[in-house]
């Protein structure tokens, strides 16, 4: 079997503490953060209010907390995120319109400052089951998803996100991190490639490429700590304009 080519570029030869997870993760990829703010729509005169907190200006994963029942897959939690919600009280802040000075609703909405990033961290508290989303279909997980978001202008796009890469938790005191990462194959010449994953593990001297379907055990138990999705197109805006 020869592989081809990575979809994106993971560091081997050491293990990696919970600290260096995004690095070792993703290594070499280029637009990782990414800026967001809040929005709200006064009632009183129509007007848009924008608030970026520090954590809305450099966004490098989003954490997806599961707090609902039936649970929502990876997908639908990464959707929510960029989906209008009601919120206990807001910020001082953030509180009356800019405009009329009116109090501004109880709803507020996450949207994109610039492009999406090209590569989309997803970071899953394997330390808390209970706020993990649904991961019994690992092809879900690893097929990616379309996110669909509202940019600052007021225009709404679609983004499709498919994974190429993870690092999941493993050993008897579950703390040794391995990576792997999405590879094109060919497993004999002139035939059709297809896609599987390299395993990089630091505690050995090779890398092996397995099947997807290796990860639904460890994808069920909750063991995935860090999901890479790579933007894999942009589809046409609402006002009919392509990015």
């Amino acid at each position: 079997m020869r592989v081809l080519k990575a979809r994106s570029h993971v560091g081997v030869g050491e293990e990696a503490n919970t600290g260096d997870l995004w690095t070792h993760g993703a290594a070499g990829i280029p637009s990782v953060s990414f800026n967001t703010a809040k929005k709200k729509v006064c009632g009183a005169c129509g007007e848009t209010n924008f608030y970026q907190t520090p954590q809305d200006i450099s966004v490098n994963s989003l954490e997806l907390v599961n707090t609902s029942e039936p649970r929502m897959t990876v997908a639908q939690l990464v959707n929510a995120h960029f989906e209008e919600k009601g919120i206990q009280r807001p910020r001082h802040r953030f509180s009356t319109c800019k405009t009329c000075n009116e109090d501004l609703p109880l709803q507020q909405k996450t949207v994109f400052v610039d492009r999406p990033p090209h590569i989309l961290c997803v970071a899953l508290n394997i330390k808390e089951p209970d706020t993990l989303p649904d991961l019994n279909d690992w092809r879900e997980v690893l097929d990616g998803f379309d996110l669909a978001f509202e940019t600052i202008q007021g225009s709404t796009r679609h983004v499709f996100y498919e994974c190429v890469a993870l690092v999941y938790i493993t050993g008897p005191e579950n703390n040794h991190w391995v990576a792997a990462n999405r590879v094109q194959c060919s497993e004999q010449k002139n035939r059709p490639t297809g896609y599987r994953w390299l395993l990089c593990d630091g505690m050995k001297t090779t890398c092996s490429v397995i099947s997807g379907r290796t990860f639904n055990p460890l994808i069920r138990k909750g063991k995935v700590a860090r999901l890479l999705y790579k933007r894999v197109y942009v589809d046409i805006e609402h006002d009919g304009k392509m990015v």
